[in-house]
């Protein structure tokens, strides 16, 4: 978990690099509450004071999508469109301080211009989450999912953890801790190989204790997207070994009894329901059904949806969500809410795909986390969500930082 490399700290810079750590450790363990919504006053303020004193502050295109995003959906509760305004303006209002945080955030990471402390950062605040949530779940840690019982009482407020938000978390933190790993070992230095390996060990087996299938896809996707661009000369050598471990894990999965009984059953619901075969687990079936009747409401209203968060109030929705982020923004603000929302997402891409041979490689560990984060918004809703948020800052920083070290590097070769 240390960094590749080490540069003198301002106090300044320590004490802004602090306040990020109390976020990401408030915003895990104590999210949707008085804690969580404190950490992120905190790193915003301190950050308030740095740009002061640096005079400067960074801006995006993605912020002004996401302004006309935020536009577009109050124009469509003042015309009537939403199927609940008030349930819509709330929701909007949280997007409204998402994009101070959004914005607060992307100057920090390009200020501070230290991505290899940034993300050592996030895994530190990730490890001290899931050691809290082990410590707090010991007694059934082998007879049910990781979270499912891992509720902290704070000044009488029930803060709950779900087990697939501790897995996602888990995920990155994987990725970033595998790249660690990576780059120590063509370093020698065996401590910090030591370190890294645990960690990821660690970060595994918190995701297989949760018997995430997300967590699983992100570790697998992950792993590829992460060998694939660090080392594209070495292709067909990872396939193979990631063949391997894949088998390796999937007998685990399947034939150890307290791990099929936590993630290899629910795995295996997963790929029958791909494969088009029967499927009895009744958490997933509701999830497709959720999906499916985003999807029909949709197609009634291709062009203005039914407003923010209003998927809640369909017959048969049970007041939740789609359960896939893509279908619930096409259900509350129709192919224009989607365009706005994804557009950056999209020029995001084409960047990715222009500097994954020329970016150095901690940024390329950016784009890898931000890749699998897209991949699990197939079956989960994340646009109001601030990790997810956070992992798109951090790529969108990587992909300036990146551009900004190629143009630098082409001004010094004329």
């Amino acid at each position: 978990m240390e960094l590749a490399t080490k540069t003198q700290r301002t106090d300044a810079e320590i004490l802004v690099d602090f306040s990020f750590f109390i976020m990401l450790f408030t915003s895990f363990a104590f999210s949707y509450s008085f804690i969580g919504r404190a950490g992120i006053i905190f790193f915003c303020s301190v950050m308030y004071l740095f740009m002061l004193g640096r005079r400067k502050i960074h801006f995006s295109y993605y912020f002004i999508f996401s302004i006309a995003f935020i536009l577009y959906n109050l124009f469509l509760i003042r015309e009537g469109y939403s199927i609940n305004a008030e349930t819509s303006m709330k929701m909007t209002k949280t997007l409204m301080i998402n994009w101070v945080f959004a914005f607060v955030l992307y100057s920090y990471l390009i200020i501070r211009n230290d991505m290899e402390r940034v993300l050592n950062l996030f895994v530190k605040a990730a490890f001290m989450f899931t050691f809290l949530i082990v410590l707090i779940s010991w007694g059934d840690i082998l007879s049910t999912r990781l979270g499912i019982n891992a509720n902290l009482s704070i000044a009488g407020i029930i803060i709950e953890h779900n087990p697939n938000s501790i897995a996602i978390i888990s995920a990155f933190s994987y990725v970033i801790s595998l790249y660690t790993l990576l780059l120590y070992k063509s370093k020698g230095n065996l401590l910090y190989i030591m370190i890294n390996l645990f960690c990821a060990l660690w970060f595994v087996i918190i995701i297989l204790l949760t018997g995430s299938r997300k967590g699983l896809i992100m570790v697998i996707l992950g792993t590829a997207l992460l060998m694939f661009l660090l080392y594209p000369e070495k292709r067909t050598k990872n396939l193979l070994i990631s063949v391997c471990v894949l088998f390796i894990l999937y007998s685990a999965l399947m034939n150890v009894p307290w791990l099929y009984t936590i993630a290899g059953s629910r795995f295996e619901a997963m790929l029958n329901a791909v494969l088009g075969k029967t499927v009895e687990e009744g958490s997933l079936m509701t999830r497709l059904h959720y999906i499916h009747l985003g999807w029909e409401y949709f197609l009634q209203r291709p062009w203005t949806g039914y407003g923010l968060d209003c998927f809640r109030y369909l017959r048969y929705a049970y007041e939740t969500y789609s359960h896939n982020n893509y279908i619930e923004l096409l259900f509350s603000g129709g192919i224009i809410g989607f365009v706005l929302y994804y557009m950056p997402n999209l020029i995001m891409y084409k960047g990715i795909i222009s500097l994954s041979r020329q970016a150095i490689n901690v940024f390329k560990v950016g784009f890898v986390i931000f890749l699998i984060q897209q991949a699990t918004e197939y079956a989960s809703v994340t646009y109001f969500e601030r990790i997810p948020l956070t992992i798109l800052i951090i790529a969108l920083a990587c992909l300036k930082l990146a551009n900004k070290m190629k143009k630098a590097s082409n001004s010094l070769s004329v």
